[in-house]
């Protein structure tokens, strides 16, 4: 590798997906500031009810319908959504963070 090396990222949310369920997480150890991920699939499959799933991270309960994850930006108030809505467009389960909360630094 040569040349100068990318600079840190300044702001960070994880999407993630093909899990045949949907859910969100904030992993605060050894980070500079929460690292929050949305992780929505299930809208040609969905997970079973019986299939546990340890969630130490997890905020709330996994939603195990079919679900499409949603990123919302509002720049004039500084913050970002993170949704799961089910088919219908309800959202089952939400978090809005502050841009300034995702900083580094």
């Amino acid at each position: 590798m040569t040349g100068t090396p990318p600079a840190p990222p300044r702001r960070v949310v994880l999407l993630s997906g093909d899990r045949h369920f949907g859910a969100l997480y904030r992993e605060t150890d050894g980070r500079p500031y929460p690292l929050t991920e949305l992780t929505s699939s299930g809208i040609n499959r969905v997970a079973s009810a019986k299939r546990a799933e340890a969630g130490p991270n997890r905020l709330g309960d996994r939603w195990i319908g079919a679900n499409v994850g949603r990123v919302s930006m509002d720049w004039e108030t500084g913050s970002v959504a993170l949704a799961l809505a089910d088919v219908h467009g309800v959202e089952r389960r939400a978090v809005r963070l502050s841009l300034a909360d995702v900083r580094a630094g």
